[in-house]
């Protein structure tokens, strides 16, 4: 999902089934290509945070 607070922040919420799920993801080419030209596109470096699911629901 892709959130945007304020005018120049963007918050990008993304679930893995697991680790491993994530691990692959972040090794495909496309991600690790722009992860590399962060620098050229983005005006400040990036934030990136991990967190755990703790519980959820259904609407």
């Amino acid at each position: 999902m892709l959130h945007r607070q304020g005018t120049d922040t963007f918050i990008i919420y993304e679930k893995y089934a697991d680790e491993a799920a994530r691990e692959a993801h972040f090794a495909m080419p496309y991600v690790s290509g722009f992860v590399a030209r962060f620098g050229e596109l983005l005006v400040a470096e990036p934030q990136i945070e991990f967190a755990e699911e703790l519980a959820g629901f259904i609407r």
